[in-house]
């Protein structure tokens, strides 16, 4: 597998029955320290893996380079929220994160049927017409709590959201709006924004 410096993954299998397949050869906690320290990528390859496996996979390693603020968990032993505003799009590809940790708080997913139903999280999937839903009822909320939302509909960065993660021509990629992180207070470190596809607001 090949590892672009625009941080996309490349694609080693052909869709299968509408699926993508990806051969994901290290996580983003690897490859942002391999880029920083030796400035090339070899690993032995991990397992295949289905596109929105390969998705939360990428999220689980990206979470640990991002920085929340310290009043978005209530206690020193609240646990990591993993929201989903609408349908879950990612199927059982979360329960293979659901027993592990990301800065020492055990991870716990919270589906939220609507809008009325959400409590504050430390990521939030969810799609365009959802989140620029929620901003207006409930505008400034996400911020106030350092929500890191993230989509993946063409449209997701340009409604104020923060993490895009989608395919292109092959390639499982991700962009970010930095500048709607600045306002949830939410700090991506540079090795991540170098390894991203596209990075807004710079």
């Amino acid at each position: 597998m090949i590892i672009d410096r625009n941080g996309r993954l490349r694609k080693l299998i052909s869709t299968n029955r509408n699926k993508y397949f990806i051969k994901t050869q290290v996580f983003v906690q690897q490859l942002a320290l391999i880029y920083i320290f030796a400035g090339f990528c070899h690993a032995d390859p991990l397992p295949e893996v289905e596109e929105y496996p390969a998705k939360v996979a990428l999220l689980y390693n990206f979470a640990k380079f991002v920085t929340w603020p310290k009043n978005t968990f209530k206690s020193d032993d609240s646990p990591f929220i993993i929201g989903l505003l609408g349908e879950n799009e990612f199927g059982e590809a979360l329960k293979s994160i659901a027993n592990k940790t990301i800065h020492g708080r055990p991870i716990k997913i919270r589906q939220f049927r609507n809008i009325s139903d959400f409590e504050p999280s430390q990521v939030l999937f969810t799609n365009s017409i959802l989140l620029d839903g929620f901003l207006e009822a409930n505008p400034g909320l996400l911020e106030k709590n350092g929500v890191l939302t993230v989509g993946q509909d063409k449209g997701f960065l340009k409604t104020k959201g923060i993490l895009l993660l989608t395919v292109e021509n092959d390639h499982l990629v991700f962009k970010i709006n930095l500048e709607s992180a600045r306002r949830a207070n939410i700090e991506i470190r540079a090795n991540l924004l170098n390894l991203a596809a596209e990075v807004y607001g710079e």
